[in-house]
Formats: C-alpha cells, structure tokens, sequence
C-alpha cells in the first residue's frame, strides 16, 4: 500500500514589489488575424520579431506576443511573390481590463516593423489588420 499524496500549495507572497496598478486579463488571449499585400510589381521577404506588442494607450501596458502562425520568427524570411497575399494569426497575452484603445507595434532594428495604430478594443479581443 503507498502512502497518500500530499498536495504542496504555495504561499502568496506578500511583497508590494508583485503589486501592480491595474488588473490585467491574463488568461483572455487576444487574436489578431493579418493580411500582409505584397506591392504589385515586386516580391516581399516578411517575417515577424518576438518584439511584437499590443501596447494600451492609457497605461502603455504592453502585452506581449505569444504565438504567431504561418508567418516566420526573425531571422527566417518568408518569400511573398509580388502582388500576392500572406494571411498570419498573431496571438498576444491579455491587456489590462480598462483598455478601450492599443496599437500593435513590432520593434526591430529596422525601420519596417508591422505598425498598426488606434485599434478599438472589442469584447470578443478578436481582430483583423491588413499591412502593405
């Protein structure tokens, strides 16, 4: 016969360094479906950092990108044949529950990074963009 199981709960800590200003919806992800429209006469190389943010205008909260489909992670390229179409889904972590507005922002060392300003904070935190 084996001994019973004990379960170990941790304890809350109680430290104000964990206290934060603002509740964030951690377990809600946030979905961003993306178009990317190569130019007309000319092929694309498209790919996306882990620098990748959804950033809350009131608080500059920044939520941070957690999974990204069919699309490459830097420094892999993906070839966009002109004047062709690329669709990717973006996942992000929650933002905090006062969000009304965000932008997402992808931060590199280039100056093309995906950029898409003043996103309206829906209930379903399901969006679509299209970049070009």
């Amino acid at each position: 016969m084996t001994a019973p199981v004990k379960e170990h709960r941790g304890k809350e800590s109680e430290d104000p360094v964990y206290d934060t200003d603002y509740q964030v919806e951690e377990e809600k992800q946030i979905i961003v479906h993306c178009r990317f429209d190569a130019p007309g006469n000319e092929d694309a190389l498209i790919r996306i950092w882990k620098t990748t943010y959804l950033i809350d205008h009131a608080s500059d909260y920044k939520s941070d990108l957690l999974f990204a489909f069919n699309i490459s992670f830097y420094p892999v390229w993906d070839l966009l044949p002109a004047n062709s179409t690329k669709k990717f889904t973006l996942v992000f972590g929650g933002l905090p529950i006062s969000c009304k507005v965000f932008d997402l922002v992808e931060i590199t060392n280039n100056w093309d990074g995906f950029v898409s300003k003043g996103i309206v904070r829906k209930r379903e935190d399901v969006y679509y963009v299209t970049f070009c």
